[in-house]
């Protein structure tokens, strides 16, 4: 039958669903009486499908999808698996031996893509490494995950009491590293920042940061990282923590990562030293990424 269909027609898969009122030629049709080839998984009547999502029917953020054969979880942007997105998936290990996953491209199925999805569940008590990061071989193109140590300084005048009693306010609040008072000035070196995500991007002209600044994540729990890049665009989201956004400024951002080349898990290599740059410790599961064509 495929063989007389015309050469424009491509699809070799029968409908599944539901057809109403079909009408050919300005004709109404009984598909059941009136077809060529009868097929006995041809019934009449529309009856609406009794299975359908619910709120309940996927775990760990899983996405319920409806279709003819009942409703399924997607569970890709979860780090889990299984039916209802509830089984651990594979988990890989990083200990004090700075191991590190390296994949390259073969030479001939190195894209550039205009998206990008990725995410990845760890567990971790590092306070600063590289969790994973995509490179090019041909430019300067980058994607890198990582959790960061940042230390901020304050200044107070103590000419001025309200700014002297906010500066107090923040030494007491925060942790500090080291304190010193001056003629007019009081010092504070601050590490308020250990342990927290974000992640860094380059398309060839500048770099574009977005980041989970309020809370720490090398608690030693388990967290699912998902982050999505759109052209210049971003967002990033950490288990079910409000929604990041990144929109950066103006209109002739690049938009296509070129030549994506090498994945790396747990580290970054650097091949000119042939060593490991700030390798990650503990656990890393279920790493995903998706990518779009330019």
């Amino acid at each position: 039958m495929y063989g007389s269909l015309p050469s424009a027609i491509q699809s070799r898969y029968g409908f599944q669903g539901c057809l109403a009122t079909l009408d050919l030629g300005g004709e109404s049709i009984n598909p059941t009486a009136d077809a060529l080839v009868p097929s006995n998984f041809v019934v009449n009547g529309c009856e609406d499908k009794e299975d359908r999502c619910t709120l309940d029917m996927c775990s760990n953020g899983g996405l319920c999808e409806e279709k003819w054969s009942g409703p399924t979880c997607n569970c890709d942007m979860t780090s889990y698996t299984g039916p209802t997105c509830e089984q651990e998936s594979i988990s890989y290990d990083f200990g004090p031996g700075r191991g590190i996953i390296l994949f390259t491209y073969p030479s001939d199925r190195r894209i550039d893509t205009h998206r990008d999805s990725i995410a990845f569940g760890f567990i971790t008590a590092d306070p600063d490494a590289i969790l994973m990061r995509i490179d090019s071989s041909r430019s300067t193109d980058f994607l890198n995950v990582e959790l960061v140590r940042q230390s901020f300084d304050f200044s107070c005048a103590r000419n001025y009491l309200d700014a002297f009693g906010q500066c107090l306010f923040r030494f007491y609040k925060n942790l500090y590293k080291k304190y010193w008072f001056g003629r007019n000035m009081m010092f504070y070196d601050f590490f308020q920042y250990d342990g927290k995500l974000r992640s860094t991007y380059n398309m060839g002209r500048k770099e574009h940061v977005i980041g989970e600044l309020a809370r720490r994540v090398n608690d030693r729990m388990y967290h699912v990282v998902r982050l999505t890049r759109s052209g210049p665009n971003s967002t990033l989201q950490i288990d079910n923590w409000d929604l990041i956004e990144k929109f950066p400024f103006g209109a002739h951002e690049p938009s296509v990562f070129n030549d994506q080349t090498y994945i790396h898990v747990g580290g970054r290599w650097r091949h000119e030293r042939a060593d490991i740059h700030r390798p990650f410790r503990v656990k890393i599961s279920a790493f995903l990424r998706r990518q779009q064509k330019q």
